[in-house]
C-alpha cells in the first residue's frame, strides 16, 4: 500500500506545475498537494478523504495557527537569527539554488530566518504535527517568501521524499524525540543530494552571545522547560549512529563560548553525502557561468568582505583579490585595475552580467556600499561574457533586499573627506526593491588641486512572481565634479602645473536581466545594458583654458539559450551585441569620433561523466567600424592625430576555441584546467614598418590547478597560468605617408607571461578568527629585437593577506598588500624608466556594535598605517596615512 501524505504550500500557477512538484519531491509515492488558495486536491478519492480526516482530527492546517507553539517561539525567538546566519555562512547558501528541509520545524521560525539570508533556496517545513502549517505559511506570505516555502507532513523515520531530493537538511531541537534515531539519520542521508549536507542538533549556535543564551535558559527554567542532558553522552550516541549507518564524513560540534560559564550551548552533528562534482543542469539557472576549468581563476568578493575592508568604491573592494594590482593616478583616469600583470587592455566590467566596453572611468566613482558581491575572473578565457581578448571580467552584482531595511552611514576623515549614505530596501508582494543615495566630498592632498564632490543614486527592482520567469533591473546615476591631482617630480612640468578636471560629471547606466525557464530542460537568459556619460573635461595651462566634451554612450545585449540534452549534458548558445559611440572623441583623442558595433556568437557544450566535468566552446566575434580615429599607444595619441579615421569597414574576425575540465576526486579535492586558443587577422589595408601587411596573430591561454577544501578549516587553491601572443599585432608608434595618405604602422612582437597563484581562505575559527592569504608570482616577456626580454613594466610578485577577528560585539580587521618593484617611463621627464612599486602596506579597520539589537556600528579605518611612501605611477605617490571615523545605523 502506497504512502499517502499531505503537503500545504502556496498555490501552483497551474495543475501541471503542481504535478511536477509532486513528482520531483516524492517520486513513486502518492501525495496530495493542497493549498489555501487552491481548494481542490490534485488527487481525489480516498486519498483526499484520509488526508482531510487527519487534518480535522488534529486541527485544520488551513484555518488557524496552533497556540501551543506560541510560547516556545517567543522564548526561542533570539536563537534563530544567529543560527540561520551560521548555517548560511558555514554551508555557502546565500546564493545557492536548491532545496532545504527543516525537520521538526513546527512554526517555521528557523525557515523564516533562513529565507531572509538566502536568495534562491526553497525551504520545506517537514513536521509530524501539521497544526502550525497555516500560521507558518501566513508568516512566510507576509514576509514576502510565499513562493519559496512549503509545508509537509512528515515523520523523520519515513521521510516522504525521493532519493537525492534536498541540498541541505537542518533540524534544531527535534532529533531527541525520534524513536528510531539510526533509521531517521539513514533517511536523512538517503534524501540528501550527492554533495548535500545535514546539520542536526539541539541548543544554540556558536555565534549566539552568551548573555542572550543565558537569558533564554533562564526563561526556560522559569517555565519549567529547561532541557537537561549530558552533552558528552549525546556525542557518543551520535557517533555510534553515524557508524551504524556507515556515514564517514561527519563531525560533532559542541559550541564552546569562552564566557559561557554554566550555560549549556548544546550539541550539533554535521555530516555530508559524497558529491559527484558540478552538475550541468545547474547551468540552466546560471546560463552565463563560464567553464568549470576556470573555477580556480574566479574569486567572489562578498558583501561581508567589503564591509570588513571598509571599501568605499568598487576599486577599493578589489584591492585584496588574488593577483590584483591597482595603478592610482590623478590625471585622466584615476585608478586602473590589472590582474596577473595584464595591462592594455585592462579587464572588462559588467553590471549583473551586462558587459560595458568603455567603463573604466566609473569603478572608482561607484559606491561599494550597495554591492552584494563582485565576481572577479582573472583569466582571459571567458567565452560567454566579455570581448574576445586576453583580459579578465569583473562582474558587479548590486544588492537585493529580502527583508525591509533602512540604513544611514556617515564618515569623516583625512584630506577633508566626508561621506554620507542613506539606503532603503524591502519587499512588497512578489517584488524586491532597493534605493540609495551617496554623497562624497574630499579636498584631496593639500595644494594639489584634488578636490572632489560627487553624488550617487541607485534604484533597483526585482520581480519573482512566476515559477518560470524572474526579472531584475538596476539604475545608477552619478553627478558632480572632480579635479585631477597635480603630479610631483619627476613627472613632466605640464602635469605638475596644469589644472585639470571634470566639471560636470554626468554618468548614468542601467541594466535589465530576465531569466525564463519554461520547463526543466530549457532556460533563456536575456541581459540588456545602457550607459550614457556626459562629462566635460577642462584644462587650465600656461597657454590658456580648454574644455572638451568627454561624451559617450553604449548599448549592450546578451542572450544565452541553455538546453539540457541529457541529465549529464547541457548545450548553450550565446549571442551578444555592443554599440559604443563617442560623438566628440574622448580624453586623449578628443575630436576623433568613434562608433563601433561588435557582434559575437558563442557555443558551449558541457558534459559530465561521473566525477569528470568537461566542456568545449567556440566563439566568433567581429566588429563593424562605422567610424574610428582613436589610434593610441597606452593612451598616447600624439603620433596619430593626423591619421585619417577608418570609416565603414569590418575589422578582422576573432575566432577562439576552448577546452575545459574539472575532476572532483571528492568533496575535498578537485583538479581544474582550461585551454583557450585563437587567431586574429590584421585589419585589411594595415601595414607594418616594412610597409608589408602584418602577420596573423596567434593567441594561447592556459589555466591549470587544484583545490583543497575542508568544511572545518577552509579552502586552498593552487594554480598556474600561461598566456602567449605569437606575432602580437601592436601599433609601432611610427607613421608613414603612403599614396598621399598618412598611415599608422604596426609591428608583430611576441609576448608571453606565466605565473603561479596561491589562495588560502579559512572558515571562521573558534567562532572568532578568519584568515586569508594570496600570492601571485609571475614573469612577463616581450620581444625586443631578436630576443625575448623581461618586461620590466610588470611586477613579478603581488600578495595580499587579512585577519578578521570578532568578539564581544567588536571586530578587528587587518589587511596587508605587497607589490614588487617594476619600472615605467610614462609621465616622466626626462622620459627615462623610473622605479615604482616595491611596497608593503597595512590597513586596519576597527568597529564595535552598540544598542540592544546591535544595530549601530561605530568604526575607525586607518589606511597605510606605517605611512609608507610609494608610487604605482610616476609622479603620483600614495597620500600616506589616512584616518576615517564612521557610524552606521540600521533601522
Amino acid at each position: 500500500m502506497q504512502d499517502r501524505l499531505c503537503i500545504a504550500g502556496e498555490t501552483p500557477a497551474t495543475p501541471v506545475q503542481a504535478r511536477r512538484l509532486r513528482s520531483q519531491a516524492f517520486g513513486h509515492k502518492s501525495v496530495i498537494i493542497m493549498h489555501s488558495e487552491y481548494p481542490r486536491p490534485i488527487l481525489g478519492g480516498r486519498a483526499f478523504v484520509v488526508c482531510y480526516l487527519l487534518l480535522m482530527a488534529t486541527g485544520s492546517a488551513f484555518s488557524q495557527p496552533a497556540p501551543p507553539h506560541e510560547t516556545i517561539s517567543e522564548v526561542l525567538a533570539p536563537v534563530y537569527p544567529p543560527l540561520a546566519e551560521q548555517i548560511v555562512n558555514d554551508f555557502d547558501l546565500r546564493e545557492k539554488r536548491g532545496v532545504g528541509i527543516d525537520l521538526g520545524s513546527g512554526p517555521g521560525d528557523l525557515i523564516i530566518e533562513l529565507c531572509k539570508r538566502t536568495r534562491w533556496m526553497h525551504w520545506v517545513n517537514a513536521d509530524v504535527d501539521p497544526r502550525g502549517f497555516a500560521g507558518f505559511l501566513q508568516r512566510a506570505r507576509d514576509a514576502g517568501f510565499r513562493q519559496r516555502v512549503s509545508a509537509m507532513l512528515a515523520d523523520a523515520q519515513t521521510l516522504p521524499f525521493r532519493d537525492g531530493f534536498a541540498d541541505v537538511i537542518v533540524s534544531r531541537g527535534s532529533f531527541q524525540f525520534w524513536k528510531d534515531k539510526p533509521k531517521a539519520f539513514g533517511e536523512i542521508y538517503r534524501v540528501l543530494k550527492p554533495g548535500g549536507v545535514a546539520f542536526i542538533g539541539r541548543g544554540f549556535s556558536e555565534n549566539l552571545p552568551v548573555e542572550v543564551a543565558r537569558a533564554v535558559r533562564d526563561r526556560q527554567r522559569r517555565n519549567g522547560k529547561e532541557p537537561v542532558y549530558d552533552v558528552e553522552k549525546t556525542a557518543a550516541e551520535l557517533i555510534a549512529i553515524m557508524r551504524s549507518v556507515k556515514v564517514e564524513d561527519y563531525r560533532i560540534r559542541i559550541p564552546k563560548h569562552e564566557q559561557r560559564g554554566d550555560v549549556n550551548y548544546g550539541i550539533w552533528l554535521e555530516f555530508r553525502k559524497p558529491g559527484a562534482g558540478r552538475r550541468p543542469p545547474e547551468l540552466l539557472e546560471t546560463p552565463g557561468r563560464e567553464s568549470t576549468g576556470l573555477e580556480l581563476s574566479t574569486t567572489v568578493i562578498e558583501e561581508s568582505d567589503i564591509e570588513k575592508q571598509g571599501a568605499q568604491t568598487l576599486v577599493d573592494s578589489l584591492e585584496y583579490a588574488p593577483g590584483v594590482w591597482t595603478e592610482s593616478r590623478g590625471r585622466k583616469v584615476k585608478q586602473f585595475v590589472s590582474m596577473r600583470g595584464q595591462k592594455y587592455p585592462y579587464p572588462e566590467y559588467a553590471i549583473d552580467g551586462a558587459l560595458f566596453r568603455e567603463f573604466h572611468e566609473v569603478p572608482y566613482f561607484l559606491s561599494a556600499a550597495g554591492i552584494e558581491r563582485v565576481e572577479v575572473m582573472r583569466s582571459g578565457g571567458a567565452m560567454l561574457a566579455g570581448n574576445a581578448g586576453l583580459v579578465g571580467v569583473i562582474n558587479v552584482v548590486p544588492r537585493r533586499y529580502e527583508t525591509r531595511e533602512t540604513a544611514v552611514q556617515m564618515e569623516f576623515g583625512s584630506l577633508g573627506t566626508g561621506n554620507a549614505r542613506i539606503s532603503h530596501g524591502g519587499t512588497f508582494g512578489d517584488f524586491s526593491y532597493g534605493l540609495s543615495l551617496d554623497g562624497y566630498r574630499s579636498d584631496g592632498p593639500e595644494g594639489r588641486h584634488g578636490d572632489e564632490s560627487l553624488n550617487s543614486y541607485y534604484a533597483g527592482l526585482s520581480w519573482n512572481g512566476s515559477e518560470s520567469l524572474t526579472l531584475t533591473t538596476h539604475l545608477f546615476h552619478i553627478n558632480g565634479s572632480r579635479g585631477m591631482v597635480q603630479a610631483l617630480p619627476p613627472a613632466t612640468r605640464r602635469l605638475q602645473t596644469a589644472l585639470e578636471g571634470f566639471d560636470p560629471i554626468q554618468t548614468s547606466f542601467g541594466t535589465v536581466k530576465a531569466l525564463y525557464r519554461p520547463n526543466e530542460r530549457m532556460s533563456t537568459q536575456l541581459v540588456l545594458g545602457y550607459s550614457d556619460r556626459h562629462n566635460t573635461a577642462f584644462a587650465r595651462t600656461e597657454s590658456g583654458t580648454t574644455a572638451t566634451r568627454d561624451w559617450d554612450r553604449e548599448f549592450t545585449a546578451n542572450a544565452i539559450q541553455s538546453i539540457a540534452l541529457a541529465d549529464s549534458n547541457v548545450l548553450r548558445v550565446g549571442l551578444s551585441f555592443n554599440q559604443w559611440v563617442a560623438p566628440y572623441g574622448k580624453r586623449f583623442y578628443s575630436g576623433r569620433r568613434s562608433d563601433l558595433e561588435t557582434y559575437s556568437l558563442a557555443v558551449a557544450d558541457e558534459h559530465r561523466l561521473g566525477a569528470l566535468v568537461f566542456d568545449t566552446a567556440l566563439r566568433y566575434q567581429r566588429t563593424y567600424i562605422n567610424e574610428y580615429g582613436a589610434f593610441s599607444i597606452e593612451e598616447n595619441a600624439g603620433p596619430y592625430r593626423n591619421v585619417p579615421s577608418v570609416v565603414d569597414e569590418w575589422e578582422p574576425p576573432v575566432l577562439s576555441g576552448s577546452v575545459g575540465a574539472g575532476y572532483y576526486f571528492s568533496d575535498y579535492f578537485s583538479v581544474h584546467g582550461n585551454l583557450v586558443g585563437g587567431t586574429l587577422e590584421p585589419r585589411r589595408g594595415t601595414l607594418n614598418t616594412n610597409l608589408q601587411p602584418p602577420e596573423k596573430e596567434g593567441r594561447l591561454m592556459a589555466d591549470l590547478g587544484f583545490r583543497l577544501s575542508d568544511h572545518r578549516l577552509g579552502t586552498s587553491t593552487f594554480s598556474g597560468f600561461f598566456v602567449r601572443r605569437r606575432n602580437g599585432i601592436n601599433l609601432s608608434g611610427a607613421t608613414r605617408t603612403v599614396d598621399g595618405r598618412l598611415m599608422e604602422l604596426y609591428e608583430n612582437r611576441d609576448q608571453d607571461s606565466k605565473g603561479v597563484e596561491v589562495d588560502l581562505r579559512s572558515r571562521p575559527l573558534v567562532d572568532t578568527l578568519q584568515l586569508f592569504f594570496n600570492f601571485t608570482a609571475l614573469t612577463a616577456r616581450i620581444e625586443t629585437g631578436d630576443l625575448m626580454r623581461s618586461d620590466a613594466e610588470v611586477p613579478n610578485a603581488i600578495g595580499g593577506a587579512g585577519i578578521s577577528a570578532s568578539r564581544w560585539d567588536c571586530d578587528l580587521n587587518v589587511f596587508w598588500k605587497y607589490v614588487s618593484s617594476y619600472e615605467s617611463a610614462r609621465f616622466a621627464e626626462p622620459a627615462l624608466p623610473r622605479s615604482l612599486g616595491d611596497f608593503h602596506t597595512i590597513d586596519v579597520v576597527l568597529g564595535r556594535r552598540l544598542g540592544p539589537a546591535k544595530q549601530t556600528r561605530v568604526y575607525a579605518e586607518v589606511r597605510n598605517v606605517a605611512d609608507r611612501i610609494y608610487s604605482t605611477v610616476v609622479g603620483y605617490p600614495d597620500y600616506g596615512r589616512r584616518v576615517m571615523i564612521g557610524l552606521e545605523h540600521m533601522f
